[in-house]
């Protein structure tokens, strides 16, 4: 832990946890360039996780932060919920990273992944920040206001389930006068790789360049140019069509009267209506359509009969989830594995959403239901098997309770204080088996 006023902090190495000095409660991860000093002022990218693990994000930005130049501060205390907590949070380490380092205010930007990136596109509305990467999801309300003008730099997994999402999000930007770019990648819902981070914040030097607020850098602006004509080449030569035509796009529109673009307007013309792209918008289509009758399909039991014995309520999700499973763990990517692998996710984030909801509101018996289909997709899940002891508990189911809480140890869980200390767990306190568990055993 470091002192929020140490006057010498580290450089070059993420350090894990800076305090806030005026609220305690409030903490952050942050990383220092090698070369920061306090000779001039620095961009500064706020990162904002929905499970509040201020570290993660900067482990993908750092190297991206080291090349360009970038403070990078993740907040320990914003995550999914109310907007209030995690303005709180952003408005702590804004406050104290102001008070401590030189940073130059016209280029502070925003960063979020899933539930962060709503948040970060909700807290753009103060007017403070320069632009936003958003990450594995777009805007509250899936719509993007219309009042919006700010630098979004958007990324997407190919088996993110809001893959769909942010390509309607891009699509949207179209029409708007404000710089975008859409970076697709293999991978799932998450921080995008290193790579990426690091072209995204590449890409901001250049917006920055454009809108002045950075000293114009030819051979920087040359560099990035030949990056993402490299990136285009490799989207094209690898069959992904629709990721090839965002790349050369954003080419034509990113650099022009900095470099020769016209070949690259030709090219995304041409690839635009080519057959490989068509057939690919297509496929494109039908996999966003198969994945909502797939959720859909999922749940409707679940929703349907919710109150009725497990077994029943989730006789069809079983069947639905066992094969998407099978196709998900393909070796071979297709656009099958994909779904398969969208939905999957999809399922455990609706069943862990709608569950807390319903155990907010006492309805324990509905909120384990539904917390079911995330089992069937991550038996082996130790917070799901946790969540769902404690629902069973919570609705005198004692011995499904235990039953699943020891799975959950076996499968991974370590915090016995934990589940000592969770008040969903009062009524197995006397048990024998239960404090055996938490580490009480007879004295």
């Amino acid at each position: 832990m470091v002192s929020a006023f140490a006057a010498d902090l580290p450089k070059g190495r993420i350090i894990d946890q800076v305090v806030c000095s005026a609220d305690p409660t409030q903490s952050y991860a942050l990383y220092l360039p090698s070369a920061y000093s306090t000779e001039r002022a620095w961009p500064v990218l706020y990162c904002l996780d929905p499970l509040a693990r201020g570290r993660l994000p900067l482990e993908q930005f750092r190297e991206g932060a080291e090349k360009y130049g970038y403070i990078l501060a993740g907040s320990y205390n914003s995550r999914n919920g109310p907007l209030a907590p995690a303005l709180e949070a952003l408005r702590a380490v804004w406050r104290n990273t102001h008070e401590t380092l030189r940073i130059d205010d016209r280029r502070v930007y925003l960063a979020g992944m899933s539930g962060g990136a709503r948040d970060a596109t909700v807290f753009l509305n103060g007017g403070a920040f320069a632009g936003v990467i958003a990450q594995a999801a777009g805007f509250s309300g899936n719509a993007v206001p219309k009042d919006f003008s700010f630098p979004f730099f958007g990324t997407a997994g190919f088996d993110d389930f809001n893959y769909d999402e942010m390509r309607q999000v891009d699509r949207e930007l179209d029409s708007r006068a404000a710089p975008h770019r859409l970076v697709l990648f293999p991978g799932p819902h998450g921080w995008a790789p290193a790579s990426v981070c690091a072209e995204a914040l590449g890409w901001l030097d250049l917006v920055a360049m454009r809108a002045g607020t950075k000293p114009s850098d030819k051979a920087l602006i040359h560099a990035l140019f030949e990056q993402d004509v490299s990136s285009a080449a490799a989207a094209e030569a690898q069959g992904e069509f629709i990721a090839a035509w965002l790349r050369y796009r954003s080419l034509a529109a990113g650099y022009k009267d900095w470099e020769n673009v016209a070949p690259y307007e030709r090219k995304a013309a041409e690839l635009k209506d080519s057959k490989e792209y068509r057939r690919a918008l297509k496929a494109e289509d039908g996999a966003a359509a198969r994945q909502r009758e797939l959720l859909a399909t999922i749940f409707s039991n679940v929703r349907k009969q919710v109150n009725r014995d497990a077994d029943e309520v989730h006789a069809s999700p079983r069947v639905v989830v066992a094969d998407l499973r099978s196709k998900a763990a393909s070796a071979q990517d297709s656009d099958e594995r994909r779904i398969a692998r969208r939905a999957l996710r999809e399922a455990t984030v609706t069943a862990w959403e709608e569950s807390t909801v319903l155990r907010s509101k006492k309805d324990y018996s509905s909120a384990a239901a539904t917390l079911e289909v995330a089992a069937l997709v991550e038996p082996d899940n130790p917070e799901v098997l946790y969540n769902l002891a404690a629902l069973s508990a919570l609705s005198n189911d004692k011995g499904r309770a235990m039953s699943l809480l020891k799975k959950a140890v076996e499968k991974g869980l370590r915090d016995r204080s934990r589940i000592e200390k969770d008040p969903a767990f009062d009524s197995l306190r006397q048990r024998a088996e239960f404090r055996a568990l938490v580490g009480q055993g007879s004295r």
